[in-house]
């Protein structure tokens, strides 16, 4: 999937990141997903940031 096509969400409360097993998942935890996904892609994580924010603004049309 192409970076410019990618949204993230932490999935909370069913699936907790790995580093976190056997703990209630939260969307606090949305920094663990973004880092073991910019390590999967090879990306650094605040680029990887940006990306996902501009894909956020641009599927829910939210104004700047």
């Amino acid at each position: 999937c192409p970076v410019d096509r990618i949204l993230l969400e932490t999935d909370a409360p069913y699936l907790t990141p790995q580093v976190k097993r056997g703990q209630d998942n939260e969307p606090a935890n949305i920094g663990l997903i973004y880092e073991y996904v910019a390590t999967i892609l090879h990306k650094d994580v605040s680029l990887l940031s940006d990306t996902i924010r501009k894909n956020f603004i641009d599927v829910f049309s939210v104004p700047l």
